[in-house]
Protein backbone atom coordinates (compact mmCIF):
# COMPACT_ATOMS: atom_id res chain seq x y z
CA UNK A 1 0.00 0.00 0.00
CA UNK A 2 1.00 3.00 -1.02
CA UNK A 3 1.97 5.99 2.16
CA UNK A 4 1.27 9.99 0.93
CA UNK A 5 3.67 12.07 3.19
CA UNK A 6 1.89 15.06 4.19
CA UNK A 7 3.76 18.27 5.71
CA UNK A 8 1.07 19.71 7.89
CA UNK A 9 0.26 21.62 11.23
CA UNK A 10 -2.68 20.88 13.28
CA UNK A 11 -6.06 20.94 11.81
CA UNK A 12 -7.92 24.56 10.87
CA UNK A 13 -11.60 25.01 11.25
CA UNK A 14 -11.86 24.33 7.44
CA UNK A 15 -14.20 21.33 6.36
CA UNK A 16 -14.09 19.85 2.59
CA UNK A 17 -17.57 18.91 1.81
CA UNK A 18 -17.56 15.67 -0.75
CA UNK A 19 -20.31 14.80 -3.28
CA UNK A 20 -20.49 11.80 -5.66
CA UNK A 21 -23.07 13.00 -8.37
CA UNK A 22 -24.36 11.59 -11.59
CA UNK A 23 -22.75 13.20 -14.58
CA UNK A 24 -24.97 15.04 -16.94
CA UNK A 25 -27.45 15.51 -14.09
CA UNK A 26 -25.69 16.85 -11.27
CA UNK A 27 -27.84 14.82 -8.90
CA UNK A 28 -27.27 12.14 -6.03
CA UNK A 29 -30.23 9.94 -7.04
CA UNK A 30 -30.57 8.61 -10.76
CA UNK A 31 -33.08 6.07 -11.90
CA UNK A 32 -31.45 3.87 -14.78
CA UNK A 33 -32.03 0.53 -16.15
CA UNK A 34 -30.22 -3.05 -15.20
CA UNK A 35 -26.50 -4.15 -16.38
CA UNK A 36 -26.50 -0.39 -17.91
CA UNK A 37 -23.11 1.98 -17.84
CA UNK A 38 -23.23 5.09 -16.39
CA UNK A 39 -20.97 8.07 -15.24
CA UNK A 40 -20.33 9.52 -12.15
CA UNK A 41 -18.06 12.27 -10.54
CA UNK A 42 -16.73 13.31 -7.22
CA UNK A 43 -17.04 17.03 -6.54
CA UNK A 44 -15.70 18.28 -3.58
CA UNK A 45 -15.90 22.13 -1.96
CA UNK A 46 -14.08 23.94 1.11
CA UNK A 47 -15.86 25.57 3.66
CA UNK A 48 -14.30 28.64 3.76
CA UNK A 49 -11.57 30.51 2.54
CA UNK A 50 -9.26 30.48 5.88
CA UNK A 51 -6.81 28.48 3.26
CA UNK A 52 -5.20 28.82 -0.21
CA UNK A 53 -6.79 25.77 -1.46
CA UNK A 54 -6.49 21.54 -1.78
CA UNK A 55 -3.47 20.16 -1.61
CA UNK A 56 -4.08 16.93 -1.46
CA UNK A 57 -7.52 14.79 -0.96
CA UNK A 58 -7.29 10.83 -0.99
CA UNK A 59 -10.58 8.69 -0.67
CA UNK A 60 -11.77 4.70 -1.22
CA UNK A 61 -15.26 4.23 -3.27
CA UNK A 62 -17.45 1.66 -2.63
CA UNK A 63 -20.11 0.56 -4.56
CA UNK A 64 -22.67 -2.50 -2.90
CA UNK A 65 -24.29 -3.25 -6.55
CA UNK A 66 -21.06 -4.78 -8.23
CA UNK A 67 -16.95 -4.24 -8.84
CA UNK A 68 -15.78 -0.48 -9.48
CA UNK A 69 -13.04 0.34 -12.03
CA UNK A 70 -10.25 2.76 -11.67
CA UNK A 71 -11.46 6.72 -11.91
CA UNK A 72 -10.30 8.16 -14.85
CA UNK A 73 -6.84 9.78 -14.56
CA UNK A 74 -7.56 13.69 -14.53
CA UNK A 75 -5.63 15.44 -17.59
CA UNK A 76 -6.81 19.52 -16.83
CA UNK A 77 -5.99 21.69 -14.34
CA UNK A 78 -6.42 21.45 -11.59
CA UNK A 79 -6.82 18.45 -10.83
CA UNK A 80 -3.90 17.26 -13.26
CA UNK A 81 -1.60 18.77 -10.74
CA UNK A 82 -2.90 15.92 -8.40
CA UNK A 83 -1.63 13.12 -10.57
CA UNK A 84 1.66 11.99 -11.93
CA UNK A 85 4.04 13.21 -13.70
CA UNK A 86 3.01 16.86 -11.55
CA UNK A 87 1.97 15.02 -8.32
CA UNK A 88 2.08 12.17 -6.17
CA UNK A 89 -0.63 9.32 -6.29
CA UNK A 90 -0.12 5.36 -4.99
CA UNK A 91 1.11 2.77 -6.93
CA UNK A 92 -1.73 2.14 -9.02
CA UNK A 93 -2.39 5.76 -10.13
CA UNK A 94 -4.67 8.39 -9.85
CA UNK A 95 -7.87 6.30 -10.08
CA UNK A 96 -6.84 3.92 -6.69
CA UNK A 97 -6.44 0.64 -6.21
CA UNK A 98 -9.03 -1.95 -6.94
CA UNK A 99 -9.45 -4.13 -4.04
CA UNK A 100 -12.11 -6.82 -3.70
CA UNK A 101 -14.35 -4.55 -5.63
CA UNK A 102 -13.46 -1.83 -3.85
CA UNK A 103 -11.55 1.22 -5.01
CA UNK A 104 -8.91 2.29 -1.86
CA UNK A 105 -6.92 5.35 -2.04
CA UNK A 106 -8.12 6.95 -5.20
CA UNK A 107 -6.74 10.61 -5.35
CA UNK A 108 -3.49 12.21 -5.24
CA UNK A 109 -1.42 15.10 -3.58
CA UNK A 110 0.39 18.62 -5.74
CA UNK A 111 3.62 19.15 -5.76
CA UNK A 112 3.66 20.52 -2.10
CA UNK A 113 7.48 19.93 -1.46
CA UNK A 114 8.19 22.31 -4.33
CA UNK A 115 10.41 19.72 -6.93
CA UNK A 116 12.42 18.63 -3.67
CA UNK A 117 13.79 22.10 -3.29
CA UNK A 118 15.75 22.81 -0.03
CA UNK A 119 18.25 26.07 0.84
CA UNK A 120 21.67 26.10 -0.29
CA UNK A 121 24.49 28.15 -1.35
CA UNK A 122 26.77 26.45 -3.45
CA UNK A 123 26.50 23.43 -5.91
CA UNK A 124 28.36 20.94 -3.07
CA UNK A 125 25.43 21.38 -0.78
CA UNK A 126 22.56 19.60 -3.30
CA UNK A 127 22.20 16.33 -3.68
CA UNK A 128 23.64 14.81 -6.83
CA UNK A 129 22.72 15.88 -10.16
CA UNK A 130 20.85 19.06 -9.04
CA UNK A 131 22.54 22.38 -8.73
CA UNK A 132 21.89 25.24 -6.49
CA UNK A 133 20.64 27.96 -8.08
CA UNK A 134 18.97 31.54 -6.70
CA UNK A 135 19.84 29.60 -3.17
CA UNK A 136 17.84 26.88 -3.69
CA UNK A 137 18.78 23.15 -4.98
CA UNK A 138 16.86 22.69 -8.72
CA UNK A 139 14.81 19.64 -9.23
CA UNK A 140 15.74 16.22 -7.91
CA UNK A 141 15.10 13.21 -10.89
CA UNK A 142 11.77 10.82 -9.80
CA UNK A 143 10.18 13.20 -7.81
CA UNK A 144 7.21 15.21 -9.19
CA UNK A 145 7.31 18.19 -11.80
CA UNK A 146 4.28 19.94 -11.02
CA UNK A 147 3.24 23.28 -10.31
CA UNK A 148 1.19 23.90 -7.73
CA UNK A 149 -2.21 25.23 -8.40
CA UNK A 150 -3.34 27.64 -5.69
CA UNK A 151 -7.24 28.01 -5.28
CA UNK A 152 -8.62 24.29 -5.07
CA UNK A 153 -12.08 24.05 -4.32
CA UNK A 154 -12.46 26.90 -2.73
CA UNK A 155 -16.02 28.29 -1.51
CA UNK A 156 -18.59 28.75 -4.70
CA UNK A 157 -16.18 27.20 -6.99
CA UNK A 158 -16.41 23.52 -6.47
CA UNK A 159 -14.33 21.18 -8.09
CA UNK A 160 -14.83 17.98 -9.99
CA UNK A 161 -12.06 15.51 -8.21
CA UNK A 162 -12.70 12.41 -10.02
CA UNK A 163 -15.01 10.73 -12.50
CA UNK A 164 -15.43 7.22 -13.20
CA UNK A 165 -17.91 4.51 -14.86
CA UNK A 166 -19.77 1.99 -13.23
CA UNK A 167 -22.18 -0.90 -14.42
CA UNK A 168 -25.82 -1.18 -12.53
CA UNK A 169 -26.98 -4.46 -11.43
CA UNK A 170 -28.79 -6.75 -13.55
CA UNK A 171 -31.50 -7.20 -10.56
CA UNK A 172 -33.61 -4.18 -10.27
CA UNK A 173 -33.15 -2.44 -6.61
CA UNK A 174 -32.12 0.33 -4.83
CA UNK A 175 -27.98 0.72 -5.14
CA UNK A 176 -25.52 3.18 -3.33
CA UNK A 177 -22.25 4.45 -4.92
CA UNK A 178 -20.67 5.55 -0.90
CA UNK A 179 -17.23 7.26 -0.74
CA UNK A 180 -15.18 6.67 2.67
CA UNK A 181 -12.26 7.17 4.31
CA UNK A 182 -11.45 10.43 2.78
CA UNK A 183 -8.20 12.17 4.00
CA UNK A 184 -7.32 15.62 2.45
CA UNK A 185 -4.59 19.05 3.19
CA UNK A 186 -4.73 22.44 2.07
CA UNK A 187 -1.95 25.01 1.45
CA UNK A 188 -1.64 27.47 4.39
CA UNK A 189 -2.50 30.96 3.90
CA UNK A 190 -0.23 33.16 2.52
CA UNK A 191 2.59 30.09 2.32
CA UNK A 192 5.07 31.20 -0.53
CA UNK A 193 6.39 27.56 -1.48
CA UNK A 194 9.54 28.45 -0.04
CA UNK A 195 11.37 25.75 0.79
CA UNK A 196 7.79 24.00 0.98
CA UNK A 197 4.12 24.38 0.47
CA UNK A 198 3.17 23.91 4.37
CA UNK A 199 0.37 22.23 4.58
CA UNK A 200 -2.68 21.86 7.24
CA UNK A 201 -4.99 19.03 7.87
CA UNK A 202 -8.33 19.28 6.71
CA UNK A 203 -11.43 18.42 8.56
CA UNK A 204 -14.62 16.30 7.03
CA UNK A 205 -17.71 18.06 5.90
CA UNK A 206 -20.40 17.06 4.70
CA UNK A 207 -20.37 13.11 2.12
CA UNK A 208 -22.92 12.77 0.17
CA UNK A 209 -23.56 9.29 -1.90
CA UNK A 210 -25.10 8.78 -5.27
CA UNK A 211 -28.24 6.77 -4.60
CA UNK A 212 -28.82 4.66 -8.27
CA UNK A 213 -32.10 2.67 -8.68
CA UNK A 214 -32.57 0.29 -11.04
CA UNK A 215 -35.78 -0.18 -13.00
CA UNK A 216 -36.50 -3.58 -15.30
CA UNK A 217 -37.43 -2.80 -18.44
CA UNK A 218 -35.80 0.50 -19.09
CA UNK A 219 -33.31 0.77 -21.87
CA UNK A 220 -29.73 1.75 -20.89
CA UNK A 221 -29.03 5.69 -22.10
CA UNK A 222 -26.06 5.60 -23.84
CA UNK A 223 -26.17 9.33 -24.40
CA UNK A 224 -26.53 9.64 -21.03
CA UNK A 225 -29.41 12.18 -21.55
CA UNK A 226 -30.06 13.77 -17.70
CA UNK A 227 -33.34 15.06 -17.00
CA UNK A 228 -33.97 16.91 -13.93
CA UNK A 229 -37.19 15.77 -12.26
CA UNK A 230 -39.92 18.20 -10.48
CA UNK A 231 -38.68 16.13 -6.62
CA UNK A 232 -35.26 17.34 -7.20
CA UNK A 233 -34.27 13.89 -8.29
CA UNK A 234 -33.20 12.72 -11.45
CA UNK A 235 -33.13 10.05 -14.28
CA UNK A 236 -32.03 9.31 -17.83
CA UNK A 237 -34.35 9.95 -20.51
CA UNK A 238 -34.89 11.58 -24.24
CA UNK A 239 -35.99 15.35 -23.85
CA UNK A 240 -39.60 14.22 -24.98
CA UNK A 241 -39.72 11.95 -22.65
CA UNK A 242 -38.69 14.13 -20.18
CA UNK A 243 -40.84 16.81 -20.53
CA UNK A 244 -44.06 14.47 -20.38
CA UNK A 245 -42.41 13.51 -17.08
CA UNK A 246 -42.92 17.20 -16.05
CA UNK A 247 -39.26 17.53 -15.79
CA UNK A 248 -36.08 19.71 -17.28
CA UNK A 249 -34.08 18.06 -19.94
CA UNK A 250 -30.41 18.91 -18.91
CA UNK A 251 -30.02 19.45 -22.78
CA UNK A 252 -27.12 17.38 -22.97
CA UNK A 253 -25.62 13.95 -23.45
CA UNK A 254 -22.41 13.39 -22.01
CA UNK A 255 -20.23 12.82 -25.43
CA UNK A 256 -21.20 16.70 -25.86
CA UNK A 257 -21.65 18.16 -22.54
CA UNK A 258 -18.16 16.88 -20.42
CA UNK A 259 -18.25 18.58 -17.74
CA UNK A 260 -21.87 18.64 -17.28
CA UNK A 261 -22.51 22.56 -16.98
CA UNK A 262 -25.81 22.11 -18.61
CA UNK A 263 -24.28 23.68 -22.28
CA UNK A 264 -23.71 21.49 -25.03
CA UNK A 265 -19.20 21.65 -25.74
CA UNK A 266 -20.62 21.74 -29.83
CA UNK A 267 -23.11 24.58 -29.21
CA UNK A 268 -22.08 27.50 -27.33
CA UNK A 269 -19.21 25.59 -24.66
CA UNK A 270 -16.22 26.84 -25.30
CA UNK A 271 -14.82 25.37 -22.66
CA UNK A 272 -16.10 21.74 -22.43
CA UNK A 273 -13.82 20.21 -19.70
CA UNK A 274 -14.11 23.30 -17.27
CA UNK A 275 -17.93 22.92 -15.64
CA UNK A 276 -17.29 26.44 -14.32
CA UNK A 277 -16.95 28.42 -17.20
CA UNK A 278 -18.30 29.25 -20.78
CA UNK A 279 -15.78 31.13 -22.50
CA UNK A 280 -12.03 31.05 -21.68
CA UNK A 281 -11.81 34.60 -20.68
CA UNK A 282 -7.93 35.96 -19.98
CA UNK A 283 -6.66 32.99 -18.16
CA UNK A 284 -8.29 30.27 -20.30
CA UNK A 285 -10.19 27.62 -19.57
CA UNK A 286 -9.95 25.22 -16.21
CA UNK A 287 -8.81 28.21 -14.65
CA UNK A 288 -10.39 31.19 -12.90
CA UNK A 289 -10.26 34.90 -13.46
CA UNK A 290 -9.26 35.68 -9.99
CA UNK A 291 -6.98 38.51 -9.09
CA UNK A 292 -7.07 36.93 -5.02
CA UNK A 293 -4.12 40.18 -3.91
CA UNK A 294 -6.25 42.94 -5.10
CA UNK A 295 -3.37 44.20 -7.39
CA UNK A 296 -5.04 44.13 -10.73
CA UNK A 297 -3.10 41.45 -12.01
CA UNK A 298 -4.85 38.03 -12.36
CA UNK A 299 -3.75 34.91 -10.92
CA UNK A 300 -3.02 33.35 -13.70
CA UNK A 301 -0.24 35.53 -14.74
CA UNK A 302 0.92 36.99 -11.59
CA UNK A 303 4.01 35.57 -9.98
CA UNK A 304 2.59 36.35 -6.70
CA UNK A 305 -0.67 35.85 -6.33
CA UNK A 306 -1.25 36.36 -3.16
CA UNK A 307 1.52 39.11 -2.91
CA UNK A 308 -0.36 42.89 -3.67
CA UNK A 309 3.06 44.34 -3.55
CA UNK A 310 4.65 41.75 -6.36
CA UNK A 311 3.88 40.02 -9.57
CA UNK A 312 6.85 38.19 -10.23
CA UNK A 313 9.27 36.66 -6.94
CA UNK A 314 12.17 38.78 -7.58
CA UNK A 315 15.44 37.68 -5.56
CA UNK A 316 13.37 37.40 -2.35
CA UNK A 317 10.23 35.41 -3.44
CA UNK A 318 6.82 36.39 -2.87
CA UNK A 319 6.21 38.09 0.48
CA UNK A 320 9.32 40.12 0.96
CA UNK A 321 10.52 42.99 -1.10
CA UNK A 322 14.34 43.66 -3.57
CA UNK A 323 14.61 46.11 -0.73
CA UNK A 324 18.56 47.13 -0.29
CA UNK A 325 17.84 49.52 2.66
CA UNK A 326 21.35 49.92 4.27
CA UNK A 327 22.54 50.57 0.32
CA UNK A 328 25.72 48.25 0.18
CA UNK A 329 23.88 46.07 -3.03
CA UNK A 330 22.82 43.24 -0.56
CA UNK A 331 19.24 43.00 -0.72
CA UNK A 332 17.66 42.55 2.69
CA UNK A 333 16.88 39.37 2.60
CA UNK A 334 20.23 38.25 1.69
CA UNK A 335 21.91 41.05 3.97
CA UNK A 336 23.62 39.39 7.19
CA UNK A 337 24.38 42.58 8.35
CA UNK A 338 21.64 44.95 8.13
CA UNK A 339 22.14 48.38 8.85
CA UNK A 340 26.15 47.96 7.63
CA UNK A 341 27.82 47.32 4.67
CA UNK A 342 28.28 43.29 4.22
CA UNK A 343 31.19 44.26 1.49
CA UNK A 344 33.72 45.85 4.00
CA UNK A 345 36.23 42.95 5.28
CA UNK A 346 39.59 45.03 6.19
CA UNK A 347 41.72 41.75 7.35
CA UNK A 348 40.71 39.40 4.46
CA UNK A 349 39.45 36.42 6.04
CA UNK A 350 36.39 36.61 3.62
CA UNK A 351 34.09 36.90 6.82
CA UNK A 352 32.40 40.66 6.67
CA UNK A 353 34.00 42.80 9.63
CA UNK A 354 29.83 43.51 10.41
CA UNK A 355 29.56 39.45 11.66
CA UNK A 356 33.24 39.52 13.59
CA UNK A 357 32.64 42.26 16.49
CA UNK A 358 35.32 44.34 17.56
CA UNK A 359 36.89 41.94 20.07
CA UNK A 360 36.44 38.24 18.69
CA UNK A 361 39.23 36.66 16.02
CA UNK A 362 38.06 35.67 12.99
CA UNK A 363 37.89 31.88 13.87
CA UNK A 364 35.72 32.53 17.26
CA UNK A 365 33.29 34.35 14.73
CA UNK A 366 33.07 31.14 12.39
CA UNK A 367 32.88 29.13 15.72
CA UNK A 368 29.80 31.40 16.79
CA UNK A 369 27.97 31.06 13.31
CA UNK A 370 28.76 27.19 13.40
CA UNK A 371 27.06 27.07 16.86
CA UNK A 372 24.04 29.23 15.75
CA UNK A 373 23.47 26.93 13.21
CA UNK A 374 23.67 24.10 15.34
CA UNK A 375 21.25 25.43 17.69
CA UNK A 376 19.15 26.21 14.85
CA UNK A 377 19.22 22.95 13.67
CA UNK A 378 18.12 21.33 16.67
CA UNK A 379 14.77 23.25 17.08
CA UNK A 380 14.05 22.80 13.29
CA UNK A 381 14.48 18.96 14.14
CA UNK A 382 12.30 19.61 17.95
CA UNK A 383 9.63 21.40 15.30
CA UNK A 384 9.72 19.32 12.37
CA UNK A 385 7.64 16.12 14.03
CA UNK A 386 4.82 18.42 14.56
CA UNK A 387 5.04 19.37 10.71
CA UNK A 388 4.71 16.28 9.33
CA UNK A 389 2.61 13.38 9.06
CA UNK A 390 1.62 9.99 7.23
CA UNK A 391 -1.18 8.79 5.51
CA UNK A 392 -1.61 5.47 5.23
Amino acid sequence: MAVLVVFGSAALATDLDLTVEALGCHSSEITIGSSCETAYRVVGELTDPASDGLAMIVFDLEFDGGNLPQLDTPTVLPMASFAPPAGLANPSGYGGTPIAGKLVQAGGSQNVLGHGQWPCETDDECPVPSTCADLFCSAIPGLPLGTVVLGVAQPEAPVSIGTGTLTTPAIPGTYTLRLTNPVGTVVEKGASGRPYWWNEAVGVGTVGNLSITVQAGRECCDAYEGCCLPDDTCTYAAPAECVELGGVPSGTDCEDDADGDGVDGTCGDQCPDDPDKLVPGVCGCNLPDDDYDGDGTLDCIDGCPYDPNKIEPGVCGCGAPDDDTDGDTILDCRDRCPGQDDLIDDDGNSVPDCLQGGEIPASSSWALIILTLALLLLTACRLYPGRRREVG
